[in-house]
């Protein structure tokens, strides 16, 4: 009984400890009592999921209770809604039907790491761009409906940028280009 409840105690730890390197469209828990997201392994190594950790159904979160900003990437503007908090990036784009042709959604994070995004519950073909601390492009990714293999960054990024597939392509973006934008004041990134 006590190694059964030392095992689970150290995999709740390593949960905790791995969970912020999951995020984006299905990224995993959103919600505050929901148990944490399963850490992610090099992409070579399978992560299974423990069978006592189960990943709650979000609720559908409504387009226009985020923020939305202008972001120009050379000669081309997009709206998107900005997510900052762990809740608003695990959510992401999940569950949406459809997004506009010159809209996106801007994941900020408080600092510079290795990130993956997966496409648990997302119902939309998508185009991912990191960017580093000085929004520059680091690199572009084409995602898949529903696929919950990693799509990770290939730096350290502070942000990350979707729109729909091919929206990068189509307009000749690649990395290195400088993503412009300016943050909310008061917006609050944990």
């Amino acid at each position: 009984m006590f190694l059964r409840l030392a095992r689970h105690w150290l995999v709740v730890l390593l949960l905790l400890i791995g969970s912020s390197s999951l995020v984006g469209c299905g990224g995993g828990s959103a919600v505050a009592d929901a148990p944490p997201i399963i850490p992610t392994a090099p992409a070579s190594i399978p992560m299974p999921v423990p069978p006592s950790v189960t990943t709650p159904t979000l609720v559908p979160t409504p387009a226009n209770v985020l923020p939305v900003i202008p972001i120009t990437i050379g000669d081309h503007t997009l709206q998107a809604e900005v997510v900052s908090t762990f809740a608003t990036r695990a959510q992401g784009l999940m569950y949406r039907e459809e997004l506009a042709a010159d809209q996106g959604m801007l994941f900020v994070f408080a600092d510079d790491q290795l990130r993956n995004f997966w496409m648990r519950n997302t119902r939309i073909p998508l185009s991912i761009a990191y960017l580093d601390a000085d929004q520059r492009i680091i690199n572009i990714l084409d995602m898949e409906p529903f696929d919950e293999s990693l799509y990770p960054s290939a730096a350290p990024a502070r942000y990350a940028l979707e729109v729909n597939q091919g929206w990068f392509a189509e307009r000749g973006l690649v990395a290195g280009d400088l993503v412009e934008f300016s943050l909310p004041a008061d917006l609050v990134i944990e």
